[in-house]
């Protein structure tokens, strides 16, 4: 899998360019970079594959009709961005949001001072990981189970059993050497690979959530820390959740605009009252519901193993 780095393309540069897109890994160093080629991306992720219909100039000076196909099988996007995604785009992808993390940031000081580089070790293993594995087609034996627990209610929850399926497979090619493999020679993906992606299970319903799992930990944090009629303030929170006050100041805003909290006064000692925590939503069945033999325990030692 080849990996390039854009600041920006035009509107049509990934199908016009020869360079194909299946297998390849796409970075925008700015999702503002990739906004004129939105729904060009929404596609190759979604169903695999571009086709455009165009016409050029033939030889002798006068215009043919032509179509570009270009196949985007295992094709990857990644970017950042301060700002939400659109919606069609957010329920194609998984969305992890970064905060200032003080304890991070010393941990990052630490690595660019030099010295032991576990991290780095930690990448060798998984590049030669990655070199010993093969392609194999996968064959998830539960698939129809999870299609018949799966929520229908919503539209996008079509694409959220898509990206379920993709990661249960990539978990079973990953572990390929310990998974078994039937008579036409696919890799069985095992119920440790859906346990597996079940720990994943807040970054996929993250799309179907009205909101992310960290301003829900802000919201929840706020509720706890006030006391009868003492609100907590955005400088108590700021310390609590250590976290800057820029990145606290982002929960807020967008907090008020989806109407669950009320704020009193402005700067560090401004007062939070938290109105609404709305429920997240996953809809990923319980690894019991799909085996029936999962309980609660095993799934603990499970996540243990995998820590």
């Amino acid at each position: 899998m080849n990996k390039e780095d854009f600041t920006r393309t035009s509107e049509l540069y990934l199908l016009y360019r020869k360079a194909p897109l299946d297998h390849k890994v796409i970075t925008y160093f700015e999702m503002r970079g990739a906004q004129k080629t939105g729904y060009i991306l929404r596609t190759a992720l979604s169903e695999g594959v571009l086709k455009l219909g165009t016409i050029i100039k033939d030889k002798a000076g006068g215009i043919k009709p032509v179509e570009i196909t270009k196949p985007c099988e295992g094709f990857v996007l990644l970017s950042t961005t301060t700002e939400n995604i659109d919606w069609e785009l957010n329920t194609r992808v998984i969305l992890v949001e970064i905060t200032h993390d003080q304890e991070l940031a010393r941990q990052t000081y630490l690595q660019k001072a030099g010295g032991e580089n576990i991290p780095e070790k930690e990448l060798k293993i998984l590049q030669v990981a990655d070199s010993l594995l093969k392609p194999y087609e996968v064959y998830i034996p539960y698939a129809r189970k999870i299609a018949e627990k799966f929520p229908t209610s919503e539209e996008r929850y079509m694409r959220d059993f898509d990206k379920l399926k993709t990661l249960i497979s990539a978990s079973a090619l990953f572990f390929q050497y310990q998974r078994e493999k039937d008579k036409e020679g696919r890799i069985i993906a095992a119920e440790d690979d859906y346990l597996l992606v079940y720990l994943l299970k807040d970054l996929i319903s993250q799309s179907i959530s009205p909101i992310s799992n960290q301003l829900e930990r802000f919201l929840k944090t706020a509720q706890t820390l006030s006391i009868d009629d003492k609100l907590v303030t955005r400088e108590e929170l700021s310390k609590e959740l250590k976290i800057s006050d820029r990145t606290l100041q982002r929960y807020v805003k967008e907090a008020i605009e989806n109407e669950l909290i009320e704020v009193m006064g402005r700067g560090s000692k401004q007062k939070i009252k938290v109105i609404n925590i709305p429920k997240t939503i996953s809809p990923i069945p319980e690894p019991g519901v799909i085996f029936g033999n999962a309980d609660g325990e095993e799934r603990q030692n499970f996540k243990i193993f995998y820590s």
